[in-house]
């Protein structure tokens, strides 16, 4: 299979759902005023992608004002768990396996997101096969030369946790494993639980 390159982002092809984790008890919840908060956190692309918007247009409906967090999937799912924030977001299922709070949140998909591997634009390369992602991943191929352009070597920027929500759909959709380690130095963390 080959992944053609466009605009310098590659799509694998592989859709992850994004969706809201909602505490049953803010759900069964009325606010009564103006004055009344909504906190959410959780995944950064969902934040960016549609959550601005979103808040914008309830708060224009119905006064209430929504404040938006980053903090990573994880967080949004864990601390809507705990009582901590109102909702949160999320780019993966919950994991209770990892951590047994996730057992209890609820889950309602509201949006479709795709992965991608970036390359700078000035790579005169266009394709990959599915094997060479998963060779690159998995640091047998560190030189650009082993795909077919200069001798160079292959900076994978990557995230640190296994289950950031982009980590953990790149492990199940391209390796189906989602224990597989990936070989790089250049690992992120993911984001801090922070406002961004």
């Amino acid at each position: 299979m080959k992944i053609k390159i466009t605009r310098h982002v590659m799509c694998l092809g592989a859709l992850l759902t994004l969706v809201f984790i909602s505490c049953s008890t803010f759900a069964a919840a009325t606010l009564e005023n103006e004055n009344d908060v909504i906190r959410w956190a959780g995944c950064g692309i969902t934040k960016k992608a549609f959550m601005t918007e979103l808040a914008a247009a309830y708060q224009e409906k119905t006064k209430i004002q929504v404040v938006l967090e980053g903090g990573g999937a994880t967080r949004g799912i864990r601390e809507s768990v705990s009582l901590k924030i109102d909702m949160g977001g999320t780019c993966r299922m919950p994991l209770p396996e990892y951590n047994n709070s996730e057992l209890y949140s609820t889950v309602h998909p509201v949006a479709w997101d795709a992965l991608a591997v970036i390359i700078n634009p000035d790579n005169p390369l266009r394709s990959f096969t599915t094997d060479q992602i998963k060779k690159i991943y998995l640091g047998k191929i560190t030189n650009w030369k082993q795909l077919g352009w200069k001798d160079a070597p292959l900076h994978l920027y990557v995230r640190k946790s296994k289950i950031s929500g982009v980590g953990y759909a790149i492990r199940q959709y391209i390796f189906q494993d989602s224990a597989t380690e990936f070989r790089t130095k250049y690992q992120e963390h993911s984001t801090p639980f922070q406002k961004e």
